[in-house]
C-alpha cells in the first residue's frame, strides 16, 4: 500500500502528457513517500493511451486504467480514486496548471488532521502566473457563487474547481462512491457531500497557470455546471 495515489484523468492529452507524468515521477522520487501515479484515459481518440503505456513501462509507479468511451472528468477522476490504494489520495490535472511542488501545503495539511485539502486560485498567498481569459474567469466566478448560494448556505468556499485536491483515503473512498455526477460540477458534488458528512476542509493557496489549450467551452461548460449544481439538490432532497 503506498503513502500516496496520484490520479490524473486524461482525455486527449498526447501533446503534454508523457511531460507531465515525467515531471510528476521525478518530484514525487524526490520526496519520503512511497507512491502510486493512475492514469485515467477518459476515452480519448488520439495517442493518450499509448503514450501513457510508453510512459508507464519507463516508470514503475505508473499504472492505467482505460475504457473507450469518454464519459467526463468527473467519471475519470472517479475511476481512479475507487481504484486507489493509497493513505492519501490526490488528484490533479494533466496539463499541469496546479504544479506537484504545492503538494507539501495539503501532506501538511492533512498531517495535522484536516480530512480534505483543496488548491485554491482565491485564497490569501494564492498566485495567477498565467490568468485565464476574462469569459472563463468570470464564469468560474459565478460557479462558485452559485454554488455557494445553492449548495453550502453562506459557507464560502473560494474555489470549487481547483483540479488540485487531496483527501485522506477512508474519505476519498466515502465521498467519490457517493458521487453521481460526472461532468465538470463534479468538484461542487464531492464538496457539498464532504459539508454534509462534517469532513473538515481547508483552502490552501496554490500558484497556477491556466493552459491556453484546454478543451473547456466556457459557456456550455457554465450551463451543464449550473445544472449540475441542482441535480447535487435534487439528488440529495430525494433522499
Amino acid at each position: 500500500m503506498p503513502q500516496l495515489s496520484i490520479v490524473v484523468p486524461a482525455y486527449n492529452e498526447e501533446t503534454k502528457l508523457y511531460a507531465s507524468l515525467r515531471i510528476i515521477v521525478e518530484y514525487f522520487r524526490a520526496q519520503e513517500e512511497s507512491f502510486e501515479v493512475i492514469v485515467v484515459n477518459d476515452g480519448s481518440s488520439d495517442r493518450t493511451l499509448q503514450i501513457a503505456e510508453g510512459a508507464s513501462k519507463e516508470m514503475q509507479e505508473i499504472r492505467i486504467i482505460d475504457y473507450k468511451e469518454n464519459r467526463g472528468k468527473g467519471y475519470a477522476v472517479k475511476k481512479g480514486v475507487l481504484d486507489s490504494s493509497g493513505e492519501i489520495v490526490l488528484f490533479m490535472d494533466a496539463d499541469l496548471s496546479t504544479r506537484p511542488e504545492e503538494w507539501p501545503k495539503f501532506r501538511e495539511a492533512l498531517n495535522n488532521g484536516l480530512d480534505i485539502a483543496i488548491g485554491s486560485r482565491r485564497a490569501n498567498g494564492s498566485k495567477i502566473a498565467k490568468p485565464q481569459p476574462i469569459l472563463r474567469e468570470t464564469m468560474g466566478k459565478v460557479f462558485t457563487y452559485l454554488s455557494n448560494k445553492i449548495l453550502f448556505s453562506g459557507q464560502r468556499i473560494s474555489d470549487i474547481s481547483c483540479g488540485f485536491k487531496a483527501f485522506k483515503r477512508e474519505v476519498a473512498h466515502e465521498l467519490f462512491a457517493a458521487q453521481k455526477l460526472t461532468d465538470w460540477s463534479f468538484d461542487a458534488e464531492i464538496l457539498y457531500i464532504a459539508k454534509k458528512h462534517n469532513y473538515s476542509i481547508v483552502e490552501v493557496p496554490i500558484t497556477w497557470t491556466d493552459d491556453p489549450n484546454t478543451k473547456v467551452k466556457p459557456i456550455r461548460a457554465a450551463v451543464v455546471a449550473f445544472i449540475g449544481l441542482l441535480k447535487i439538490r435534487i439528488n440529495s432532497n430525494n433522499k
